[in-house]
């Protein structure tokens, strides 16, 4: 008999050697010498114990599924923001508000919606060392964008042109200023020329070695 179903009726029927059995089956751990009341007791707490945990797993059970949760594309915010990935790569991502989008959009179909890179000699420059721009669409969000190596301040904004005149640019949001690390040994054009044992060079490492370093700027460390 499943613990469930036993009732009190059922219980004060049987004997109390078949209590003391019925309690081992299950095992409940009962003194010899406890009462016949006491023994009814226990068991009929372990078979509520039990149904109210099998009503559990039954609501669990027919509860639905959780949809997962997808972030949503924009936060309707605009903003760029910068992660220094190593030494020569910085992944720079944005978002821009609802209000922003038509602009965006009629400089992106030009090609003048972009990320604009300006490299400062040091934090407390003012006017940039150096810039070039990325041309980005009205669709993208993020960018991994190689910069040359060496130690820099870097800072990213996030640029729209109008067709009609590109000199009249407009600054829709600033990055923090990011200082570039100093260059690892193992990360520059040398890597790709390293030379490479006989037998290495017959499996073609070289010409991964040169395509890694041509592809992705990086070399294996």
């Amino acid at each position: 008999m499943d613990i469930q179903s036993l009732s009190r009726p059922y219980l004060e029927s049987l004997t109390s050697a078949e209590l003391f059995d019925l309690a081992d089956r299950y095992g409940i751990d009962i003194p010899k010498d406890l009462n016949r009341r006491f023994i009814i007791g226990e068991l009929l707490e372990e078979a509520e114990a039990a149904r109210a945990e099998s009503e559990t797993d039954m609501q669990l059970s027919d509860a639905p599924a959780e949809e997962p949760h997808e972030l949503p594309f924009s936060y309707n915010e605009t903003q760029i923001s910068v992660i220094v990935r190593n030494p020569v790569w910085v992944y720079v991502f944005w978002d821009v508000r609802e209000a922003d989008m038509k602009t965006v959009r009629a400089a992106a179909a030009s090609g003048n919606f972009c990320i604009r890179v300006m490299r400062f000699i040091n934090e407390e420059s003012a006017v940039p060392q150096e810039t070039f721009d990325i041309p980005v669409s009205d669709t993208d969000r993020d960018q991994h964008i190689f910069i040359k190596p060496g130690l820099k301040v870097l800072r990213f904004d996030l640029v729209v042109c109008p067709a009609e005149n590109i000199q009249l640019c407009s600054t829709l949001a600033v990055s923090r200023r990011v200082v570039m690390p100093a260059v690892l040994p193992d990360i520059d054009s040398a890597a790709r020329i390293r030379s490479v044992s006989p037998i290495l060079e017959l499996s073609g490492l070289p010409d991964i070695l040169t395509q890694q370093y041509e592809m992705y700027r990086q070399s294996f460390s």
